[in-house]
């Protein structure tokens, strides 16, 4: 976790760890990955959670269609 992000994105510790219980997390550690949303909204992947945090983008060579 970094408290550098938490500080710069105007969200203290204790507002993380309300928004993850409103979500039903428990605990930090239950997360693999917490999201601030544009909306101002907590979104988070369990940690619990197989495969990658993102689908793969396919990645186009230059000229085609």
């Amino acid at each position: 976790m970094s408290y550098d992000a938490l500080e710069e994105e105007g969200l203290s510790y204790d507002e993380l760890l309300a928004g993850l219980r409103k979500l039903g997390h428990a605990r930090p550690q239950d997360v693999r990955l917490a999201t601030l949303e544009e909306t101002g909204h907590i979104s988070a992947v369990p940690a619990d959670e197989d495969g990658p945090l993102h689908a793969p983008v396919p990645v186009r060579e230059r000229g085609d269609v």
